[in-house]
C-alpha cells in the first residue's frame, strides 16, 4: 500500500472528543516503596472530582477543550482571562493536571515544580514553551504553550496508518532530535518520549512536550542545587513501550535511554509498526525479536536504526545527533557522492604534487644529499609514500560508499520492475514475488560486476602507463637537479608536476574502481546466497501448492543452466565448504574443483560435472 502523506491524516474538529488513550503507551508509575505512602495522603485528594469543560481554576483559566488524557495527567485547551483581558491574540494555553495517581504520591506538588523549572530553561522552537504551576484546591497544574495541531500518536495509531513518506518522516525525526540534543546539552534527558509526547503542529514543525519524568544529568552542581531535597526518577515513571531496558530495569537515566526511544519512534513513521510489537524492550529481548528493515532503507540507514535499537546500552548510538545524522544520512550521500570523489581526488593530486616537486627541489635535497639524486632518493621518501597511500585510501574510502548507495539504488530498481512484472503476470504466490525480485536483484548486480571489471581492468592499464612516463620525468628532473641553469631546473621541475598529477590521479582512479569491482562483487556473494534460497522456497511452496515433495522441473543439465542458476551453484557449494571462490558464475578450475571435492564426500563419481540430479540436490539442500 502506498504510504500516505501526514497531511492526510486530520486532525479532529475542534469540540470533537479526544480519543481514548491507548493503554500501552501512558506513562504509569512502576512498583516501589514510594508507592506504599499513598494511603497516607488525605481523602479529599484521593477523591478530588473529575474537571469538566467549562470550569474554572483559579478564577483565571475556563477549560475549553480536553486535548488527551494520559498516566501522568489530562491535557486540557484553557482560555487564560487575563491574556483575554489584554487583548492578546493567542489568549489560549495548554493546561495539564495531573492525574489521580499523581495526585496520590506524597511528592506530586514538588514533582511538578521539578518538571516546570527544567522545562522553562529549554527555550526551543521544537520544545514546548513552559510557562508556570499552581493548585487550585487538591487539583495541581501547569500551563504551557497551546500549539494547533495533533498529537503524533493520534497520526501513528490511525486506522489505515502504513508509515510516512521517508522525507516526511525525517523531518519529524530531525526536529525531535534537535530538541533533545539541545535538552541533553542542558543536562535535562526526557525519560518519557513517545508519539503521545510529540506534537506535529499546523505549521509543520513537530515539536516535544512533557519532560516531567526528566531527571537532570548526574553533575556537579554549584549555589542552588536541590538534588539531595528531590528526585523525580522516585516516582519511577515510564512508558514500557518506548522505554530501554535499562529504564525498565531501574538503571540510572543516560541520554541513550532518550535514543533508543526516539529510534522506536523513527521505525514506527517509516514502517508503520512498532519495531517489537508494542512489547516491552525487557520482554522483547528475552524472546530475542528483531525488526524487520522497513522498505526504502539503505545498508546505512538500516544499520544505524538497529544501533539505535540495540537492547545493550553499550551497543547503542552514544548520541541523539549522531543517530539523526547516520539514519537520515542517505539521501546527502547520494546527492553529494560524486563532487565529493571528484573534490576528494583533485585536493589530494595537488597536495601530493606540490609536496613530491618539494622532495624533488634542490632547495629541499639538503647539503649532504647527492648532486645527482637517482630516483629511488627522489622519488622514494617515507613521507612522499605515506601521502600518496593516504590519498588513494581515501579514494578507495569514498568510492566504496559511493558504490553501495549506487547498488543498493539499483536493486531496489531492480526489485521494483520485477514486481511490476509478478503484477503483469498475475503472480500471488509471496515465495514466488520473492523469488522474482531476488534474481532480478541479483541479475542486476551480476551486470554491474562486469561493468566495474573492465571499468578497473581500463583504469589500471592507464595508471600503469602514466607511472612510467613519470618515472621517466623524475630521472629527468634528478639529472638537471646539480644544474645552476635555473630555467633547465624550472622547466624539468614543472613537467614532473604537470606528469606526475596526472600519473597521481590515474593511480587513485585505478584504486578507487578496484574498490568499487570488490564492493560489486561483495555484494553478487550475499545476493547470491539470498536469490538461492528464495528460489528454493520459492519450488518448496510450488510444491506444497500441488501436493508433490520439494523438486526443481524441468531438472537441467549443466549446459541448460544460465549465470544466476550457475551463482546460486557456487554459493551453495561455498556454503558446504568446497568452494574458495568468489560467485560470478563462470566454471572454471576452481569451481570444477570443488565439484569433485563435493562428489568425493558424497561417494558420488568424481568427474568434476554436475549431473541434473546433483544439480537438483544442490539447490534443495
Amino acid at each position: 500500500m502506498r504510504k500516505r502523506s501526514i497531511s492526510s491524516f486530520a486532525a479532529p474538529s475542534v469540540g470533537a472528543p479526544a480519543e481514548p488513550a491507548i493503554a500501552a503507551d501512558e506513562t504509569v508509575l512502576a512498583p516501589s516503596p514510594a508507592r506504599t505512602m499513598q494511603t497516607a495522603l488525605s481523602q479529599s485528594i484521593a477523591d478530588a472530582p473529575r474537571l469538566e469543560v467549562g470550569q474554572m481554576l483559579n478564577g483565571r483559566f475556563v477549560l475549553a477543550q480536553r486535548l488527551g488524557e494520559g498516566g501522568m495527567g489530562t491535557i486540557y485547551k484553557a482560555l487564560d482571562l487575563r491574556k483575554q483581558e489584554a487583548q492578546d491574540r493567542t489568549p489560549f494555553v495548554a493546561l495539564k493536571v495531573l492525574s489521580e495517581d499523581f495526585r496520590r504520591h506524597p511528592e506530586a506538588l514538588k514533582s511538578l515544580q521539578r518538571e516546570t523549572k527544567k522545562a522553562q530553561i529549554l527555550a526551543h522552537p521544537n520544545v514546548i514553551t513552559v510557562h508556570d504551576f499552581d493548585r487550585d484546591g487538591s487539583t495541581i497544574y501547569m500551563t504551557m504553550e497551546y500549539l494547533p495541531g495533533q498529537p503524533l500518536d493520534r497520526i501513528v495509531r490511525a486506522k489505515d496508518f502504513k508509515g510516512l513518506p521517508k522525507q516526511e518522516a525525517f523531518k519529524i525525526v530531525r526536529d525531535i532530535g534537535a530538541a533533545l540534543v539541545y535538552a541533553h546539552e542542558n543536562g535535562i534527558i526526557h525519560l518519557d518520549l513517545k508519539p503521545a509526547n510529540i506534537i506535529v503542529a499546523e505549521t509543520g514543525r513537530t515539536k516535544v512536550i512533557d519532560f516531567g519524568i526528566a531527571r537532570a544529568v548526574a553533575r556537579p552542581q554549584l549555589g542552588e542545587s536541590d538534588d539531595t531535597v528531590f528526585d523525580a526518577g522516585v516516582l519511577n515513571a515510564l512508558t514500557p513501550t518506548y522505554a530501554s531496558p535499562e529504564m525498565l530495569s531501574n538503571g540510572a537515566p543516560d541520554p541513550r535511554d532518550d535514543v533508543f526511544a526516539l529510534a522506536s519512534i523513527t521505525y514506527e513513521l517509516l514502517a508503520g509498526r512498532h519495531p517489537f510489537g508494542r512489547m516491552p524492550a525487557t520482554e522483547a529481548q528475552k524472546a530475542a525479536l528483531k525488526p524487520t528493515r522497513p522498505p526504502g532503507l539503505s545498508t546505512y540507514q538500516w544499520r544505524a536504526l538497529q544501533r539505535g535499537l540495540a537492547f545493550d546500552r553499550e551497543a547503542r548510538t552514544p548520541s541523539v545527533a549522531g543517530f539523526v545524522a547516520d539514519v537520515t544520512a542517505k539521501s546527502w550521500w547520494r546527492r553529494n557522492a560524486v563532487p565529493l570523489i571528484g573534490v576528494a581526488a583533485l585536493a589530494a593530486g595537488a597536495a601530493a604534487a606540490y609536496i613530491y616537486f618539494e622532495q624533488t627541489a634542490p632547495e629541499q635535497i639538503g647539503v649532504d644529499a647527492p648532486k645527482n639524486p637517482s630516483l629511488s632518493q627522489v622519488d622514494g621518501t617515507a613521507e612522499m609514500r605515506n601521502r600518496l597511500a593516504s590519498a588513494a585510501a581515501e579514494a578507495v574510502r569514498i568510492s566504496e560508499i559511493s558504490e553501495r548507495v549506487r547498488i543498493a539504488a539499483m536493486q531496489s530498481s531492480a526489485r521494483t520492475v520485477a514486481l511490476v512484472e509478478a503484477d503483469r503476470r498475475a503472480t500471488t504466490s509471496d515465495a514466488v514475488r520473492k523469488a522474482m525480485t531476488e534474481l532480478a536483484a541479483l541479475k542486476a548486480v551480476l551486470a554491474e560486476v562486469d561493468h566495474q571489471t573492465a571499468v578497473a581492468a581500463e583504469a589500471a592499464r592507464i595508471a600503469q602507463a602514466q607511472e612510467e612516463d613519470r618515472k621517466t620525468a623524475v630521472d629527468q628532473a634528478a639529472k638537471l637537479a646539480g644544474t645552476n641553469n635555473d630555467a633547465a631546473r624550472a622547466a624539468a621541475a614543472a613537467e614532473v608536476t604537470r606528469i606526475m598529477g596526472a600519473s597521481n590521479e590515474a593511480t587513485r582512479i585505478a584504486a578507487a574502481e578496484e574498490a568499487a569491482r570488490v564492493v560489486a562483487q561483495e555484494e553478487v556473494d550475499e545476493q547470491g546466497a539470498v536469490a538461492a534460497q528464495a528460489a528454493r522456497n520459492a519450488a518448496e511452496a510450488a510444491a506444497r501448492s500441488v501436493g508433490a515433495a520439494p523438486a526443481i522441473a524441468p531438472r537441467k543439465a549443466e549446459a541448460d543452466l544460465n549465470r544466476i542458476e550457475r551463482t546460486a551453484l557456487q554459493s551453495r557449494l561455498r556454503d558446504l565448504g568446497f568452494f574458495r571462490g568468489s560467485a560470478n558464475g563462470s566454471f572454471g578450475p576452481a569451481t570444477r574443483d570443488a565439484i569433485t571435492a563435493y562428489q568425493r564426500a558424497h561417494n558420488l563419481a568424481a568427474t568434476g560435472m554436475l549431473t541434473p540430479e546433483q544439480i537438483a540436490a544442490l539447490l534443495q539442500e
